[in-house]
C-alpha cells in the first residue's frame, strides 16, 4: 500500500507547522547548483532543509514553492535522482540538467570527430578509450568534462533561466550562487571548474556579474572515501585520492590567476571564456576527517549536512541592526551587515584574510567549516501527535470495528431509512399520479360496440384510459428526473439535496461518516462491501421490481381475456333492470383492470430504470469518492504507523554528528500522549472527517504534496497548543529549576547548550600537525576565524544568552534569525592554505604513482595533444601546474627548486625583478595603481605588511637580428655609420625596453611576507610566490633571453667591426705575399701559375732548421675550394693559422719587411698577371659561377675576389703604366707591349646613385672606379650612372663585353 512521502519522517517529511518556519531572507536571491554524485547529495539536503525550515512563497500551495531560491543538479547519472522521495526531492523535469550520453562509448571511439572539434583540443582521446563506465564518467575527469562541454550551450541557457527566475520580483539584483561538488570522482571533479566559469559567463551575459557572488563548496577525497563501501575498495580510494590531488592543483592555481599573471581560456563551442578571475569568490574545502586524521562516524552525511546548514543559515531571514539616525537632519544611515548576511560575511572575511601574517608564500583562499546544531525536534513532535491522532482514529472508527457494527440487518435498516427499498422507490416514482376514471356509456349505445377483440375496449373507454396512462407517464417522468439527479460537482454534502436518490444517499453517508460512533469507513463499507451493502440492496430492489413486472405482464394477458368475456356476456344477454347493470359494471371493471395492469407494467419499467441509474450513480460515488476516501485513510494510517515505528527506533534519537537535541521526543512523550488521549470522539471523527469532506479535491487527485499539506493543516490546528510552543517554552520545561526566570534561563542555555555547540562546531579539517590553526606559537594570527551563532529572534532569553556568549568569544557574531526551533553555531576559519591539509601527501603519492597507469589518463583538464590553433591542445597541466605547497614549507616537494631560485637571483641581478618603495604619504590609491595587476586586497594591506612593492619587468616582443658582416659592407667597404647607429639603437633599446611608452609593463610579484618575522621571512615568502607561478618564471626567462640577445647582438657588432678590420689587414698582407712572390703557386706540371693553381705553398725553416713547406692549397679533398677557387682557399689556409704559430708569424714579419722596400722593376709581374684573370668582368661571371654555393660560402667567395681586384688596382698605382705593361714569363698570358704612342689619359664621373661619386681613370682601368671616400677600387656595373659629355646631366652607364665603360 503506498505511503505519503511528504508525511514520512524518514523521507524528510512529516507534519510541518508553517508558523514554526522562518521567513526567507529577501536581501538576495539564491541559486544552488550540485555537480556529480556528492554535489547533488548536498543540493538535495539543502532543498530538504529549505522545505523544512523556510516558509514557502504560498503556504497554501500543496507543493512548496521558493521562487527566489532555485536548485539545479548537474550529473551524468540519474540513479540518485531516481531514488529520491518526499516532497523536497529534486524535480527531475525542472531541477535536473543531464549531461548523460547514452552512446558515450561510441562517441568517444569516433576520434576523428573529437580531434576535429576545437572545443575538445585538450582531450587525450587516444588514451581514454576503454576506460568507460556504463554510467557516469567512470572516474575519468576528462570524460566528465567532455560530457559537460558537449552540452555547454544548453547549460549556460539553463543557468541564465534559473538566475532570471530567482531574481524575478526581487527589488534588488543581488544573487548568491552556491556550487557543491566532490573533487575526486569523474563527473563532479571533471565539471566543477568549468561550471564555475560558465556560471560567471552567464552572469556576465545578464550583466549581473558585479551584483552576484559565486561560492564553492568542494568536498575533499576523504569525504567520499569515508563511505564504507568506498573505503573497503583500495582501487576506489586510489583513484579518488589521485583525482582529488589533480583537481586541487588546478583549483589552487586558478584561485590566484591574477597573481600568476595567467588566464583561463576555453572554447565551449558557441561561446568562449577568457578570464583572470578565480572560479569562485569564496572557496570552502570540506573534509570528513578530524584534526588527527580520524574519520567521523557517517562522515559523508555529516559533511553534506554541514555544507547545507551553512548555506541554510544565510537563506533564512535575519534581524539587522536599526539604521543610525542623524539627530540634525533626521536622515538615517544603514548599519553594517558585518557577519550577519552573506555580503556582510564576505566583507568580514575579506578584511580578515587580508590582514593575516604570512610566513610562507601560498594561496590563502580557502575556508573550512565546522557546524553544530541544537534544536527542538518540532517536526518529530508534530508528527508524533498526528500519528497518535490516527492511531486513536483507527481505534475508534477503524475497519476493525465494522464487523461489530455493520451487519445485514443494519444495512437493511439503513436502506429503509434512506428510502431505497423497491416499494419506497416505487412510491417515489409514482408519487402524484391520478386515479383511473372511465366515462359512463348508455347501455344500449355500449351494445352497439359489440364484442371486443382481444386487447381492445370500446373507444370512449379506450381513449380515456390511454389519456390516463399518458398523464401517469408524464408524472413519473417528472419524478424520475428528480430522483435520478446527479450530485453537485463540488461533492460537498451541503450542496446535495434529498430530491435525488444519490443526493439523499450521499448526505446520509456523509452524516454516517461524521458520526463519532460510525465514521467514514462505516459509510464507505455501507456503500460497498462485497455484497452486503447499499449497492447490493439496490440490486435486490431491481430484481424485485423485475419480478413484479413479470407478474404484471402475465396478469395483463388475463385482463385482456376478461374484456373479451365481459363484452361477450354484456352483448349476448339482455337483462332488464338489475341484470343489465351488473353486466355493465362487470364490463367496465374488466376494462379498468386491464389498463391499470398495463400502467403497472410501465411503472415497473420506470422504477427499474431509475434503480439502474441509481446503481450506476452509487458505483460512481464509490469509485470517485468513498473508495478514494478510504484509500487516503488507509495510506494515512500506514504512513503514520511507519512514522510511529521510526520514532520508536534509535534513528529518531540518533545524533547526526552535528545536531544535538535540546530535548528528545522521549523527554516530552508523556505530555504528548496526554494530549493524544484527551482527544474526544468529536475531534477524532467528526472534525477530521469534516476537514476531509470540506475540500475533497485536495485528496481526490491522490497528490502526495496536496494530501500532506492538507493533513498537516488539520493536525497543526488540532494540536495547536503543542505545535505552536516556542523554543523558550521547551527550554523552561527542560530547565524547571529556572522557575520561568529569563535571566536564569539565559545562564542555563549559555552553560549547557551554547558551550556545547561551540565545542562541537570545531572545523572538520585534517590539519597538518605543523600548521597552527588560529594562533601560532608566537601569537601571530595565521588564520582568520569568523564564526556565527544563529538563534531564534523570538526567544529573548536565548538571544540574551547568545549576547553574553558572543562577548566572551569575540570571533562570534550573533545572528537573530527567523528559525524558531534551533540554535546553530558555525565556526568558520579562513586563510587556510592547502598545504595545511595533512592528507595532501597521500593524495600526491597516489597522483604520482598513477602517472603512467590507467588512473592517470585524463586526470587533468588539459593534456598535451598538439591539436588546435588556440594553444589549448598544447597545455600539459600535469607538468605545468605547480605543487600546491610553498618551497619554504616543504622544499623536497618542489621540482627544480634550485634552478628556480637561481632564476630568481639572476632576474634580480639583471633588474628584471625589482623592489619599489610604497608611497610614503599613505595614499593607498596611488600605491594600488602602482601595483598594476596585483590583487587589490593585497594592495590594501600592503602598507601593513611591508614598505616595498615588488614587480617583474616585461618588455614588448623585440626583433633582435642576427647580424652578419654583409649587413654593413657596401662595395667591399664597412659602412661604419650604419654600424654605429645600430649599436646606439641596441643601447637605447636596452635602456628603454621596459618603458610603458615602448610597450613595457610591470607585473606585480606578491611581497606580503610578515615584516615582524624579519627580512629573511619577507624574502622567503616572495620567492615562494615566484617559484609557484610558472608564468612569472617564463617572463623572467624571456627577459633574460632578450637581454642576453641584445648583449650578444652588441658583441656581434663589435666582432663585425673587428673582423672587418682584421679581414682588411689579413687581405692586404696575403695579397702582398702573393704579389711579392712569397707564396709559390704552381700548375699541375710544376710551372709558376696564378690562374689554374694546382699547388701553393710557403717555404720556411722549422725549429729544427729543416726547410719545410706550408701547403696553402693542393689537389686534395682537405681543401674544399682548391679546384674552383684556389686563391680563396689559399687565403682561408692563411687565416686558419694562429698569428703566433709557425709559419704564420714568419710570413707576417717577412711581408712587413718587404712592404717597406721600394718596388723593383719586376715586382708588378704577378699582380699584372692576376689582373688579366680577375677584373670587373670576371667578378660578374663569379656571381653566376657561385649561384649554387651555400649562402655563407657564396658571400665569402665573392667578397674575397672583390677585395683581390681592389688590391690589384691599388697595387697597380705604385707602378707607371709603362712598368705595369712590361711582361715576363711569370704571367700565364702575357699581353703585347703597349704602343709607344698612347692616347692621353681620360676620366669619367660615375655614381651608383644618391650622393656617392666615383672616378674612372683610363690610364688605370676602364672596368673599375676609384672611391676616394673609402680609398678603394669599385667594379663598374650596369646599374650605375655616368655624367654625360656636356657635363650637365646623367645617363645610364654602358659597358662593352669586357666590362669597359664606353659612354659618357
Amino acid at each position: 500500500m503506498p505511503k505519503y512521502d511528504s508525511l514520512l519522517l524518514n523521507c524528510g517529511g512529516g507534519i510541518i507547522n508553517h508558523s514554526q518556519q522562518s521567513k526567507q531572507y529577501r536581501g538576495a536571491a539564491a541559486l544552488a547548483i550540485g555537480i556529480g554524485g556528492t554535489g547533488v547529495a548536498a543540493l538535495a539536503e539543502l532543498k530538504q532543509q529549505v522545505y523544512l525550515q523556510l516558509e514557502p512563497d504560498n503556504p497554501d500551495s500543496p507543493v512548496p514553492e521558493y521562487q527566489h531560491i532555485q536548485f539545479l543538479a548537474i550529473d551524468s547519472d540519474t540513479t540518485d535522482i531516481d531514488r529520491m522521495r518526499g516532497k523536497a526531492k529534486l524535480d527531475k523535469g525542472r531541477e535536473f540538467f543531464s549531461i548523460n550520453n547514452p552512446n558515450l562509448a561510441a562517441a568517444l571511439r569516433a576520434k576523428n570527430l573529437i580531434e576535429g572539434d576545437a572545443s575538445l583540443n585538450w582531450m587525450d582521446i587516444d588514451h581514454i578509450d576503454g576506460l568507460l563506465s556504463t554510467q557516469g564518467a567512470g572516474g575519468v575527469r576528462q570524460v566528465g568534462r567532455y560530457l559537460l562541454i558537449s552540452r555547454a550551450r544548453n547549460l549556460i541557457s539553463t543557468i541564465q533561466a534559473k538566475c532570471t527566475q530567482a531574481l524575478e520580483g526581487m527589488t534588488g539584483s543581488e544573487l548568491d550562487v552556491y556550487i557543491f561538488a566532490g573533487i575526486s570522482g569523474g563527473t563532479g571533479s571533471g565539471c566543477f571548474l568549468d561550471t564555475c566559469y560558465i556560471v560567471q559567463k552567464a552572469l556576465e551575459n545578464m550583466r549581473k556579474a558585479q551584483s552576484a557572488n559565486v561560492m564553492g563548496f568542494f568536498f575533499l577525497p576523504d569525504v567520499v572515501t569515508s563511505k564504507p563501501q568506498v573505503a573497503a575498495d583500495p582501487v576506489k580510494v586510489n583513484y579518488n585520492s589521485s583525482n582529488g590531488y589533480a583537481a586541487m592543483k588546478e583549483l589552487d592555481y586558478l584561485m590566484s590567476l591574477k597573481d600568476a599573471d595567467d588566464w583561463f581560456r576555453q572554447n565551449y563551442g558557441t561561446f568562449k571564456i577568457e578570464t583572470q578571475e578565480p572560479p569562485v569568490k569564496m572557496c570552502h574545502l570540506i573534509s570528513a576527517a578530524k584534526a588527527d586524521g580520524s574519520i567521523v562516524a557517517n562522515g559523508f552525511q555529516y559533511c553534506i549536512n554541514v555544507a547545507a546548514d551553512y548555506v541554510m543559515a544565510y537563506l533564512a531571514d535575519v534581524e539587522l541592526p536599526a539604521a543610525n539616525r542623524n539627530a540634525t537632519d533626521g536622515s538615517s544611515t544603514p548599519t553594517t551587515e558585518y557577519g550577519l548576511t552573506m555580503r556582510g560575511h564576505l566583507a568580514n572575511v575579506g578584511n580578515g584574510v587580508g590582514g593575516l601574517l604570512r610566513e610562507h608564500g601560498a594561496n590563502l583562499s580557502y575556508h573550512i567549516l565546522g557546524a553544530a546544531n541544537a534544536e527542538i525536534p518540532m517536526t518529530q513532535i508534530s508528527t508524533y501527535l498526528a500519528a497518535g491522532f490516527m492511531r486513536r482514529f483507527k481505534e475508534t472508527v477503524g475497519k476493525d470495528q465494522l464487523n461489530l457494527r455493520l451487519s445485514q440487518d443494519a444495512v437493511s435498516d439503513w436502506v429503509d431509512q434512506i428510502g431505497l427499498t423497491a416499494q419506497q422507490v416505487y412510491n417515489d416514482v409514482t408519487h402524484g399520479c391520478p386515479n383511473l376514471m372511465l366515462p359512463d356509456i348508455d347501455i344500449e349505445d355500449l351494445r352497439t360496440f359489440g364484442v371486443q377483440p382481444h386487447g381492445q375496449a370500446p373507444s370512449p373507454w379506450d381513449t380515456a384510459a390511454r389519456n390516463w396512462c399518458s398523464r401517469c407517464e408524464g408524472q413519473r417522468g417528472r419524478n424520475r428526473a428528480a430522483l435520478e439527479g446527479e450530485l453537485p460537482k463540488s461533492l460537498l454534502d451541503e450542496d446535495a439535496t434529498d430530491d435525488s436518490l444519490i443526493g439523499r444517499t450521499f448526505r446520509k453517508l456523509c452524516d454516517i461518516a461524521k458520526n463519532p460512533e460510525l465514521g467514514p469507513y462505516y459509510a464507505a463499507f455501507l456503500l460497498s462491501r462485497n455484497g452486503d451493502d447499499l449497492k447490493a440492496a439496490v440490486e435486490g430492489a431491481i430484481q424485485e421490481i423485475q419480478g413484479q413486472k413479470r407478474d404484471q405482464q402475465t396478469y395483463l394477458d388475463s385482463a385482456a381475456d376478461r374484456i373479451v368475456q365481459a363484452s361477450t356476456n354484456f352483448c349476448a344477454n339482455r337483462f332488464f333492470g338489475i341484470g343489465d347493470k351488473r353486466a355493465y359494471n362487470d364490463y367496465v371493471d374488466s376494462v379498468k383492470e386491464y389498463y391499470r395492469t398495463y400502467n403497472r407494467v410501465q411503472e415497473c419499467t420506470d422504477v427499474e430504470n431509475t434503480l439502474r441509474k441509481f446503481r450506476e450513480q452509487l458505483e460512481n460515488l464509490n469509485s470517485g469518492y468513498f473508495a478514494l476516501l478510504t484509500e487516503v485513510l488507509d495510506n494515512l494510517l500506514e504512513t503514520f504507523e511507519e512514522d510511529e515505528q521510526w520514532l520508536d527506533s534509535s534513528a529518531a534519537s540518533a545524533s547526526s554528528g552535528y545536531t544535538k537535541r535540546i530535548l528528545q521526543l522521549s523527554d516530552i512523550r508523556s505530555k504528548l500522549d496526554e494530549a493524544i488521549d484527551e482527544l474526544n470522539a468529536t475531534q477524532l471523527v467528526r472534525n477530521f472527517t469534516e476537514h476531509l469532506m470540506k475540500d475533497p479535491k485536495q485528496w481526490k487527485s491522490r497528490d502526495d504534496g496536496k494530501i500532506g499539506l492538507y493533513i498537516s493543516e488539520f493536525m497543526v490546528t488540532v494540536f495547536q497548543t503543542q505545535t505552536n510552543r516556542s523554543l523558550e517554552d521547551y527550554l523552561y520545561e527542560k530547565y524547571p529549576e529556572t522557575g520561568h526566570n529569563s535571566a536564569q534561563l539565559a545562564q542555563a542555555v549559555s552553560d549547557d547548550i551554547l558551550d556545547g555547540v561551540y565545542n562541537d562546531a570545531k572545523p572538520m579539517f585534517w590539519c597538518s600537525p605543523t600548521f597552527p590553526l588560529g594562533q601560532s606559537d608566537d601569537n601571530n594570527t595565521v588564520t582568520f576565524d569568523s564564526s556565527s551563532l544563529s538563534v531564534p529572534a523570538n526567544a529573548s532569553a536565548v538571544c540574551s544568552a547568545a549576547q553574553q556568549f558572543g562577548a566572551a568569544h569575540r570571533e562570534f557574531y550573533v545572528r537573530r534569525t527567523g528559525l524558531k526551533n534551533r540554535i546553530f553555531a558555525l565556526r568558520f576559519c579562513s586563510g587556510i592554505p592547502f598545504y595545511a591539509y595533512a592528507g595532501m601527501s597521500q593524495m600526491k603519492k597516489s597522483y604520482d604513482e598513477n602517472r603512467t597507469t590507467q588512473f592517470g589518463v585524463g586526470a587533468h583538464l588539459y593534456a598535451y595533444t598538439g591539436r588546435g590553433e588556440d594553444d589549448s591542445g598544447f597545455h600539459d597541466w600535469r607538468s605545468f601546474l605547480p605543487v600546491p605547497m610553498p618551497y619554504s614549507y616543504e622544499p623536497s616537494l618542489v621540482d627544480h627548486a634550485q634552478e628556480l631560485l637561481a632564476l630568481y637571483d639572476e632576474g634580480e641581478r639583471k633588474g628584471i625583478i625589482y623592489g619599489q618603495p610604497v608611497n610614503q604619504n599613505g595614499n593607498q590609491a596611488a600605491a594600488q595603481t602602482a601595483q598594476n595587476a596585483q590583487n587589490a586586497q593585497t594592495a590594501q594591506n600592503a602598507q601593513n605588511t611591508q614598505n616595498t612593492n615588488y614587480y617583474i619587468r616585461q618588455s614588448a616582443p623585440q626583433d633582435i637580428p642576427e647580424y652578419k658582416l654583409e649587413d654593413f659592407v657596401v662595395n667591399g667597404q664597412l659602412n661604419a655609420g650604419d654600424l654605429q647607429r645600430e649599436k646606439r639603437r641596441l643601447q637605447d633599446l636596452l635602456a628603454g625596453m621596459y618603458d610603458p611608452a615602448n610597450g613595457g609593463r610591470q607585473v606585480a610579484l606578491k611581497n606580503d611576507g610578515a615584516v615582524s618575522a624579519g627580512t629573511a621571512c619577507v624574502d622567503r615568502v616572495r620567492k615562494d610566490y615566484f617559484m609557484h607561478y610558472p608564468m612569472l618564471q617564463r617572463i623572467v626567462r624571456q627577459e633574460l633571453e632578450k637581454q642576453e640577445k641584445i648583449y650578444r647582438a652588441m658583441e656581434q657588432l663589435d666582432q663585425i667591426e673587428e673582423e672587418f678590420t682584421q679581414y682588411k689587414t689579413d687581405m692586404t698582407t696575403f695579397t702582398n705575399m702573393v704579389f711579392y712572390g712569397m707564396i709559390e703557386c704552381l700548375s699541375a706540371t710544376g710551372e709558376p701559375e696564378y690562374d689554374r693553381i694546382s699547388r701553393a705553398f710557403y717555404k720556411y725553416r722549422d725549429r729544427r732548421g729543416m726547410e719545410t713547406e706550408k701547403i696553402l692549397v693542393e689537389d686534395s679533398k682537405a681543401f674544399r675550394f682548391g679546384k674552383k677557387y684556389p686563391l680563396y682557399e689559399m687565403f682561408r689556409s692563411y687565416r686558419a693559422m694562429e698569428p703566433d704559430e709557425e709559419p704564420r708569424q714568419e710570413m707576417d714579419e717577412r711581408e712587413a719587411e718587404l712592404r717597406k722596400q721600394t718596388r723593383g722593376a719586376n715586382d708588378h709581374l704577378i699582380a699584372a698577371a692576376l689582373e688579366k684573370r680577375w677584373n670587373a668582368k670576371a667578378l660578374q661571371q663569379l656571381v653566376r659561377d657561385t649561384a649554387n654555393e651555400k649562402d655563407e660560402d657564396k658571400a665569402e667567395i665573392r667578397r674575397f675576389y672583390e677585395e683581390l681586384v681592389s688590391r690589384i688596382l691599388g697595387y697597380k698605382d705604385v707602378f707607371t703604366d709603362e712598368q705595369w705593361t712590361r711582361t715576363s714569363k711569370v704571367a700565364s698570358n702575357p699581353t703585347p707591349a703597349a704602343s709607344a704612342q698612347q692616347a692621353p689619359a681620360r676620366t669619367w664621373t660615375v655614381s651608383p646613385g644618391g650622393s656617392t661619386i666615383y672616378t674612372v681613370y683610363s690610364d688605370r682601368s676602364l672596368q673599375m672606379a676609384w672611391d676616394a671616400v673609402n680609398n678603394t677600387w669599385v667594379p663598374l656595373t650596369a646599374g650605375m650612372w655616368v655624367l654625360n659629355k656636356a657635363g650637365d646631366g646623367w645617363e645610364t652607364i654602358q659597358l662593352d663585353a669586357a666590362g669597359n665603360i664606353i659612354n659618357g
